[in-house]
């Protein structure tokens, strides 16, 4: 039996580094991106997003993280219903608009245009998980 086990768990533990350098790999891009990316998952809140935000909007990202993506006053007011609208159409049927122009506001309360890559989060079962949201200033 012992014997069985010992492929296996070399197996796993190759397998286990393989995952970290993977890891490593997509926080290195996830965090030396020039654009804001964004996870939410698919009640709105905010999971995860990478320092650009700090340079580009001037919000630390652990004041973001854990709130609902059209309650944090980052986006220009009169873009959220529209911005609801479509990402409960996204959550219901699975559509996602993948680019779109929005207004948001800086810490300092100017206002920018960027625009939003907006891509569906799905698990192994195919079901929506969340979006993640790559935000480029076009000012």
């Amino acid at each position: 039996m012992i014997r069985k086990l010992k492929p296996l768990l070399g197996e796993l533990r190759e397998k286990a580094t393989e995952l970290e350098i993977e890891k490593k790999r997509l926080t290195k891009i996830f965090e030396g991106s020039r654009d804001t990316i964004i996870q939410i998952n698919k009640y709105g809140t905010i999971v995860d997003i990478n320092r650009r935000v700090k340079e580009l909007l001037g919000y630390e990202p652990d004041d973001l993280k854990g709130k609902h993506f059209a309650k944090v006053g980052v986006i220009v007011e009169e873009e959220i219903p529209k911005l609801l609208s479509r990402f409960n159409i996204a959550v219901k049927k699975g559509l996602g608009r993948n680019l779109m122009e929005l207004r948001v506001n800086t810490k300092e309360k100017e206002i920018l245009f960027m625009e939003a890559s907006i891509n569906i989060l799905k698990n192994i079962e195919n079901e929506i998980e969340g979006f993640i949201v790559i935000l480029r200033d076009i000012t």
